[in-house]
Formats: C-alpha cells, sequence, structure tokens
C-alpha cells in the first residue's frame, strides 16, 4: 500500500515539471547598409515577418539576401538593392543627335562630337548632362557664323577688315592701280561668304616693243615684246672685221616704255710678246688691228746665231707670242804635237756639249794630256759644259824608252806574304771551316796596315764609330774578339744594320774590285792589296746576292766576309764556289781571275817608270812590324820619301825602316 502511494506521488511531479517547461526564442535583424531597419524575436523554428520595403537614394529595392523562414538561429538580414538608370537622349533641331543612353544614377553622360550646322557655330548643350539623376533631353544650341574677310594688293592690305554673316557679301575697295600694268580683277569670290578669306588684286603687265639695232638702219632679228619691268633678251651681236663688240649703247634689264638699242663696236686691239728662251723682251705691245708691232733689237745668246722671229708682227690681227730663233754654232777643236797638227776626235763641239779629251797614241811614246799652250804648263782634261770659242790643245808625250829604275833595300822584309794550302779546321771553334789565319800571316800584316792608315788619318777615334770600339793602341786594335774576330769589323750590335766599326772606311765604292778612296783605294795601300780587293768583290754577291756593296751595311757585310775568310767565322756551302773563294790567298802578285776561274799572276812592285812621270814607291811587309816609311840612305836621316816627283831622278837605292808592333 505504502508502495502504490510513493509510485503515485512520483507520477504527479513529474507530469508537473512538464507543465512547468518554458518557450524557446530566436532574434531576427533586418538591415540597410549600417542602419538598423528593424529587430524582432520569433520562436525557435518559426517564420520572421518582414518591415516595410526599405529606400535608398538612385537605387531600387530588389528584395532580401537571405531567407528569413523557419528561423533556427540568431538572423541578419540585409537590403539588397540595383542601382537606378535614366535615359539621357542629346537632340539637334529637334531631332535625335546619335543613340539615347543609359546612364547611372550620379554619373555623367559621354557628350558625342561637336554637331555641325551650315552657317551656324555649335555655342553648347542647352542642359547639363553630368551627375545625372532623371531621365533628360540635352538640346544643342548655335549661333550664327561669321568670317574676316581681307582684301590686298602686292601683299599690302587695303581698307578695313569686314566681318560678315554666313552666306552674305563682302564689300570690295575701289580698283587698285599699278604702275605699268592693267588691274584685272580679284582672285576670289566674295559675294556670298562661307569662310575666311584674303582676296588679292590681280594685275596684267604693260607690254612694249625692244628693237635691237646693229647701227642706225640695221635691225638685229624680230622685235621683242616685253612686259614692264621685264628684260629684254639681247641678240648676239654681228662681228666686225677689225673690232669689237663693247656692248649696248642703252640698258634693257627693266623695260618701261619702247626701246630701240643699238650695238657699239671699238677698234680690236691685240698683245703681242717677243721671247728669247722663254724670257719675254720688253713689255707687251697693245697693237691696234692693221698696225705693226715693234720688235726689239736683235738678241744674243752665248754659242748661237740669231736668225730671226718666228713669227711675222706686221698687219696684227690676232695676239701673237713672236719667239727669237738661233742657229747652234760649230766650233772647232784643233790638237797639235808641238807644231804639228793631229787628225783627232773630236774635232767639233757646240755650246751644249762637253768635251772630254782622250788619248792619242803615238808608238813608243806614253801619252801624258793635253795642255792649253805649247809650253805644256797648264793641263787640261776638256772643254766643260757652255764654252765657246774654236780651241788648240797641245799633246805632251813621254819616251818610252827613257826609263828610271827604283832599286829597294827591304831590311827583312818583303813584297809578299806568307801562303800554304788551306784546310778544313779539324777540332775547336770553327772546326769544318776553311780559313787562311794558320796558313798565311796575310791577316796580321793586313791589321798592321789597316792600323797605320786609321791611325795617320785620326780615324781610330772617329764620330762614325762607337765609341766602346774607338781602339786607340795596338794591343786592344790586334786582340782577338768573339765571332767576329777582327775589331776593324765589330759593331755596336753586331749586325749590318748598325755599321759603327771600321769596316766603314774599306773604301768609298768599289767597281769591278777596283777600290775608290778608303784604305782599299788609297795608295800605297791600293797597289798592295788590289788582288785582296778583288777577291771581296767576287765574294761578296755569292754571300749576299741582295746587298749593295757600297752601302753602308754592304761595307759592313763586306768586312764580316773578310773576318770569315781570316778567321773561319762564318759558315759556308760545302763544295760552292765561296768554298773555292776560302780556299784561296791571294798575294800582291797572285790574283783569282773569275772569268778564267784560276789564279793569274800580277806584277808588284813596278820597279821600272818612264822618265816625266810621278811614282809612287810600294809598300814592303814585314810580320810583327810596322812600316815607318822609305829613305834615301841606310841611316834613315832625312825626310820619309813616298813619292818620287816627275822629272825628279831616283835615289840609288831607297831603304825600308821598321819599328816593331810590341816591344822586344
Amino acid at each position: 500500500m505504502r508502495f502504490l502511494k510513493s509510485l503515485l506521488l512520483i507520477l504527479i511531479f513529474g507530469l508537473f515539471l512538464v507543465g512547468c517547461k518554458k518557450t524557446e526564442t530566436v532574434t531576427v535583424t533586418f538591415m540597410n547598409g549600417d542602419t538598423e531597419i528593424s529587430s524582432a524575436e520569433v520562436v525557435k523554428g518559426a517564420d520572421a515577418t518582414a518591415p516595410a520595403d526599405p529606400s535608398k537614394v538612385g537605387f531600387v529595392f530588389t528584395g532580401w539576401d537571405k531567407a528569413f523562414t523557419d528561423v533556427e538561429a540568431d538572423l541578419v538580414v540585409n537590403a539588397v538593392f540595383a542601382v537606378q538608370t535614366f535615359e539621357v537622349q542629346f537632340m539637334v533641331d529637334g531631332a535625335p543627335f546619335g543613340v539615347a543612353q543609359e546612364v547611372n544614377y550620379g554619373e555623367d553622360a559621354v557628350l558625342p562630337n561637336d554637331p555641325i550646322k551650315v552657317g551656324f557655330v555649335f555655342d553648347g548643350w542647352d542642359i547639363d548632362a553630368t551627375d545625372v539623376t532623371e531621365d533628360l533631353e540635352v538640346n544643342a544650341t548655335f549661333v550664327v557664323a561669321t568670317y574676316t574677310v581681307i582684301f590686298r594688293v602686292d601683299g599690302v592690305q587695303e581698307g578695313a577688315t569686314q566681318t560678315i554673316t554666313h552666306g552674305e557679301a563682302a564689300v570690295a575697295p575701289a580698283d587698285p592701280t599699278k604702275v605699268g600694268h592693267t588691274f584685272v580683277g580679284w582672285d576670289a569670290e566674295f559675294d556670298e561668304v562661307t569662310s575666311d578669306l584674303i582676296i588679292s588684286a590681280e594685275f596684267a603687265p604693260i607690254t612694249y616693243t625692244v628693237r635691237f639695232y646693229e647701227d642706225e638702219l640695221t635691225m638685229i632679228g624680230e622685235a621683242q615684246t616685253v612686259a614692264y619691268g621685264q628684260a629684254a633678251i639681247a641678240p648676239i651681236a654681228p662681228e666686225k672685221v677689225g673690232f669689237v663688240f663693247e656692248g649696248w649703247d642703252q640698258d634693257f634689264s627693266n623695260i618701261t616704255g619702247d626701246l630701240d638699242v643699238v650695238a657699239e663696236y671699238v677698234v680690236a686691239t691685240f698683245t703681242v710678246k717677243f721671247m728669247v728662251d722663254g724670257v719675254q723682251v720688253g713689255a707687251d705691245q697693245v697693237i691696234q688691228y692693221g698696225n705693226d708691232a715693234v720688235a726689239p733689237s736683235d738678241p744674243t745668246k752665248n754659242g748661237y746665231n740669231f736668225t730671226g722671229w718666228s713669227l711675222a708682227y706686221t698687219n696684227v690681227t690676232s695676239n701673237l707670242t713672236v719667239v727669237a730663233e738661233f742657229s747652234i754654232i760649230t766650233y772647232e777643236i784643233k790638237y797639235y804635237d808641238g807644231a804639228a797638227e793631229l787628225t783627232h776626235t773630236p774635232a767639233t763641239y757646240t755650246v751644249t756639249t762637253a768635251v772630254t779629251y782622250t788619248e792619242y797614241a803615238k808608238t813608243g811614246f806614253l801619252f801624258r794630256g793635253w795642255y792649253e799652250t805649247d809650253s805644256l804648263e797648264t793641263e787640261t782634261t776638256g772643254i766643260t759644259l757652255g764654252s765657246t770659242g774654236n780651241v788648240t790643245v797641245y799633246g805632251k808625250w813621254l819616251d818610252e824608252s827613257l826609263t828610271y829604275t827604283v832599286n829597294y833595300t827591304l831590311n827583312d822584309g818583303s813584297w809578299n806574304w806568307t801562303t800554304g794550302v788551306v784546310t778544313t779546321v779539324p777540332s775547336g771553334d770553327y772546326v769544318g771551316k776553311y780559313y787562311i789565319d794558320g796558313v798565311s800571316n796575310l791577316p796580321e800584316i793586313f791589321m798592321q796596315d789597316y792600323y797605320t792608315y786609321l791611325s795617320d788619318n785620326s780615324l781610330l777615334e772617329a764620330s762614325t764609330v762607337h765609341a766602346n770600339l774607338r781602339k786607340t793602341n795596338w794591343a786592344d786594335f790586334s786582340a782577338d774578339y768573339a765571332d767576329p774576330v777582327a775589331i776593324y769589323n765589330w759593331t755596336s750590335s753586331v749586325t749590318s744594320a748598325t755599321p759603327d766599326g771600321y769596316s766603314q772606311f774599306f773604301w768609298t765604292s768599289i767597281l769591278d774590285g777596283e777600290a775608290t778612296g778608303g784604305f782599299f783605294g788609297t795608295e800605297p795601300y791600293k797597289s798592295k792589296y788590289i788582288n785582296l780587293a778583288t777577291h771581296l768583290w767576287y765574294m761578296f754577291p755569292l754571300k749576299y746576292a741582295t746587298s749593295d756593296i757600297n752601302s753602308e751595311s754592304g761595307k759592313a757585310l763586306a768586312g764580316f766576309i773578310l773576318d770569315g775568310y781570316f778567321y773561319g767565322t762564318q759558315s759556308h756551302t760545302a763544295g760552292s764556289v765561296f768554298e773555292t773563294f776560302r780556299m784561296t790567298i791571294p798575294t800582291t802578285t797572285l790574283r783569282w781571275n773569275e772569268v778564267a776561274s784560276e789564279s793569274t799572276e800580277t806584277t808588284f812592285p813596278v820597279v821600272t817608270y818612264i822618265q816625266g812621270l810621278d811614282y809612287t814607291l810600294a809598300l814592303p811587309s814585314r810580320e810583327g812590324y810596322f812600316f815607318k816609311g822609305w829613305y834615301d840612305n841606310s841611316s834613315f836621316t832625312g825626310d820619309v820619301v813616298t813619292t818620287i816627283e816627275e822629272g825628279v831622278a831616283p835615289a840609288s837605292m831607297y831603304y825600308a825602316k821598321w819599328e816593331p808592333t810590341l816591344p822586344l
């Protein structure tokens, strides 16, 4: 029983709790942008009720952005708007101008191009089409067009500037005038003006007749019609013999009326020049037509006869250059042997000829030269260019049967140097080469003589020799150096491009083995070493085919050949012609004959000479000694004798004096 009562109480309490449960709600808020329109609580799961449609300037309400039925949670609902549009139509004279524009609220319509209306000027639109807030009809406005009209005469404005309404007429000024011209009108129409105008006056020039005359009666060509201010065209004036057209008697460059123009002439004059050998004689002569010029005095010319003038100069009818003409004079050359005239050439000469007298051979006599007088005192070798007059010369001959003999005492010297068979060197610096120093004392004797020549001529300190090479004592000069061995061809850079050694003094020039100037071309060395010089002459083109032996570098190259020949410092091709020369030793009496390819004998010294000649004493050799000259006595007193002068008899004996090259 008690259990049932408890159960009943529980059931009654549960029903009480169910009956007392609270209803649940949500909030729905309606917004217009940032502004709240309304807010309401709605039972959860129920529908909200929308407020009245909101408004927005320039926009149209189109609804809410979300549904608000069966709301289950708090909800914000926003109003949605569409921009409002308006129609804008532009109009011209009541008619649409272009397509109507749809313009958003507050925006600007797009202005069309300015409309054009004939006779009017567009003045704008009657309504502002910016910030549109309603439908618009915009009308074009116009004002009547006006134009500026100016009248000009020759670029200068005539009257005031006129302002003319479209389609109306301008008023022209009075017809203008212009000297020499007729007014023919204006260059543009102006009775119905539709634009700005500049209107110019037009004129036609007045024309005149111009005639040209050769003289007062004879007209040249046809009469010309020439406009005012223009120039007439002159015809070619007729030629009149003996006269020169000088011009026209009147100006016709600016015609202002009818005109007759007459040609004017003056007597023709000509220039006459007289010339002698390209040089004018006297001033120009101005001669009237048909008159005569006056010739200057007959000119003279050394070695010529004047024969006349090249042109006639009377009745002058043109410019003339009259040239003196001459014939060359031939002069005689007469040759005499005493009182006897000889037949010899050349027998004549002229002022344009230079004559070199040639020998006249007489059997048994030695020709000595030609002389100006029969006293045979002043020798002459020929006739210089430009000489004149007949010439007589007298020959001099020496009787070859009348001779002097020169006797020498050599005092341990000799007329030659040693020779030997040249072979290749088996060992040492120059192995396999040919050179003559080992079998001949020619290099030593040559160096002694060359040192003497350089010393006697103050060349050991010559400015053309490099300062380091000015060896002024025999010990330094004769010492052996590197390649080249001999100092005579030592150069500062050991090259032919800088020839600053003593080889520059070998010769001034050399041709066919005979030297001129320098050591090899100066007596007594020339006669002693002529065979050696010829040897060098033969060897040079074999070694240096493209070089000139007479150039500064060529002389240095010749020195290199001599150094190699003496001391074996230069290579050569085995079996070559150059090698043959390297194996041959010329002496004072033995010369290599290149044509015959063999050695030939020569004479040295010459000890017999014809009376009347100068005679240079020969140069002997002695190794280790300097030759100090010839004396006419064994005591070596008096002067050194080098030459026996013409007509002087030699001494009975000449004695060689020697001085050791080094102290004994």
